[in-house]
């Protein structure tokens, strides 16, 4: 008889990540649309699309943060830098204000907590959130500034693509400058790891909306893609968590973390990579120390069987066969040109029907079913073409 386990959390510990980066193997490059120098004035004051302002700090917006990153933003590794340096680098003016509840960080879908403490951020005396770098404990700060905006953004853009994120108004708690990091959804939470080091998952978007993607995926299969079937999956890693693929078919655990990999894509489709600012490097987080990297098009030439050899001893990798997933779903969207949203539709609506059962020969068959019902099936062709492609 079948064994299925529930897993209780999409954790990992720091130690771990120390360690071995391909627990979370990452990558990211620049921000989603191209960004132009505006002054405070053309900036909404209800408005979630970020522009970039020079001297953003000293201008009236409520906050300035990072386009995505640092290393995204300015191509240089933040290993280093003072805070002065990192500070003159909080260009991108984003308004928040509207978003808040009582002045926190905080609204019916979202709630920011610096690990530790039990009480949001709160506005500055002006009652802007302009934190700064340089002022007392501004790193932290900031981080928690920047990954309220960014679960926003990222919530709002799947709304208007798609029509629906199903996280949405169910107060997820996010916990910057932790000791661990991941999906939590048994608590509801989004832990972001700060490294001894330094460097915080807060300070990097990608991570944020990565995770936010797994989230989303609880809540849109009432936790069923957490119950999974120990047949198509094995423990590897250190942490000896069942983060392995039994076979080059997949499972539902690589499929989970590829349709992350496609949130983060498809909330910065013009720049569909991971992570940057936590790999400290310009061309982002490599997957397994291999020659790829936590970006769609990365994967598009890899078949299933070279996707499940390419971690070595964690053979079967959930990350690695998460990648070929993404690069699946992307591919499609690419070739739909102006009518990727289409495409996005059709991915939020495929999220539901998947279970802790899946594979990528059931998972096909749902998306074919799918695109059937929802657009006469003007896809299936090119779903089987890149399946195929890849050896399945």
């Amino acid at each position: 008889m079948m064994t299925k386990l529930r897993i209780q959390s999409r954790i990992g510990k720091s130690a771990a990540v120390c360690a071995g980066i391909a627990l979370l193997v990452l990558t990211f490059q620049n921000c989603g649309k191209p960004f132009q120098s505006k002054t405070s004035s053309e900036l909404s004051s209800t408005s979630l699309e970020p522009v970039l302002i020079d001297n953003c700090l000293d201008t009236d917006v409520d906050a300035c943060v990072f386009n995505k990153n640092f290393v995204a933003q300015t191509k240089q590794s933040a290993i280093g830098r003072t805070p002065a340096q990192l500070e003159g680098e909080q260009k991108l003016a984003i308004q928040i204000g509207h978003l808040t509840e009582n002045d926190q960080l905080k609204n019916n879908s979202f709630q920011v907590f610096q690990s530790g403490l039990t009480q949001s951020l709160g506005a500055k005396p002006d009652g802007s959130w302009r934190y700064r770098f340089t002022e007392s404990d501004g790193s932290a700060k900031v981080g928690q500034v920047m990954s309220f905006y960014w679960a926003n953004f990222a919530m709002e853009n799947a709304i208007a693509t798609t029509g629906k994120f199903y996280a949405a108004e169910s107060k997820i708690k996010i916990i910057t400058d932790d000791t661990l990091f991941g999906w939590a959804p048994s608590n509801n939470q989004i832990h972001l790891l700060k490294k001894s080091s330094g460097n915080s998952m807060a300070m990097d978007a990608s991570t944020l909306v990565y995770f936010l993607g797994w989230a989303n995926l609880d809540y849109a299969t009432k936790g069923e893609i957490s119950v999974i079937s120990n047949s198509n999956h094995l423990v590897c890693g250190s942490d000896g968590r069942m983060d392995c693929c039994k076979s080059e078919m997949g499972c539902s655990r690589a499929l989970a973390s590829g349709q992350a990999d496609y949130f983060v894509a498809m909330t910065f489709p013009d720049a569909p990579a991971l992570g940057e600012s936590w790999a400290d490097s310009a061309q982002g987080q490599f997957v397994c120390q291999s020659a790829y990297v936590r970006h769609p098009d990365s994967f598009t030439a890899v078949s299933a069987q070279e996707s499940f050899n390419l971690c070595g001893s964690e053979k079967g990798s959930i990350y690695s066969m998460g990648a070929l997933y993404s690069s699946i779903w992307w591919s499609v969207r690419v070739a739909n040109g102006s009518n990727a949203n289409e495409v996005d539709r059709l991915f939020m609506r495929h999220l539901e029907k998947l279970t802790g059962d899946d594979d990528f020969v059931t998972v096909q068959a749902k998306i074919l079913t799918l695109d059937q019902a929802l657009n006469g099936g003007k896809y299936v062709a090119k779903f089987k073409a890149e399946f195929k492609r890849r050896g399945l």
